[in-house]
């Protein structure tokens, strides 16, 4: 709490002057970073959608991996049917080679794993993608909360430290104006 230096029945104007220009100084610096931290916000905000648009186009993306995925399964399973036939049809008909039969197979193979690797790297991508943007938006979002918080509560305090000093100023000039009040009462 800031005391004043008493002089002739009150306080020294210029100290007080000096002190309630430093009030509103840190009033004004408190008011330009509450509207910085407001923007700051804004543009956390904003960030926030652009990382859930980049999120739903990962999804997208991963549902369009996903088709690709389920079209080479079925493609995988339309193999396996044909190598079964061909494998009927060897028992039945002796023409068709063995050798055929085994680049068919290895054929299938090599689609089948190229499909799960396809699979599991495009799975594994979207989800450190979407892990990524979501940590990043939570913690920048969550700092940008705490430091407005604390700004507005050290506004407040200096609200209510202006209030304060304001009505001791005024019970001060009222007192000064009683004095004097009295002064010219008293004859000389």
């Amino acid at each position: 709490m800031k005391r004043f230096t008493v002089v002739n029945n009150g306080y020294d104007m210029d100290e007080v002057n000096r002190f309630i220009d430093i009030v509103i100084n840190r009033l004004e610096q408190l008011n330009n970073e509450k509207a910085n931290l407001s923007e700051m916000i804004e543009k956390l905000k904003n960030e926030e959608i652009e990382y859930n648009e980049k999120i739903e186009e990962l999804n997208s993306a991963n549902n369009e991996l996903s088709t690709k995925i389920d079209n080479l399964n079925s493609e995988k399973e339309n193999l396996t049917k044909t190598i079964d036939e061909l494998h009927k049809k060897q028992q039945e008909e002796p023409p068709v080679s063995s050798k055929d039969i085994n680049k068919l197979e290895k054929a299938i193979l090599a689609v089948q794993e190229t499909s799960d690797r396809i699979q599991e790297t495009a799975r594994e991508e979207a989800r450190v993608i979407v892990e990524e943007a979501k940590n990043n938006a939570n913690s920048i979002i969550h700092e940008a909360l705490l430091n407005s918080e604390k700004i507005e509560h050290e506004k407040a305090l200096l609200e209510s430290n202006v209030i304060t000093y304001k009505k001791r100023v005024r019970a001060l000039l009222e007192s000064q104006l009683t004095l004097i009040d009295e002064l010219d009462n008293i004859e000389v």
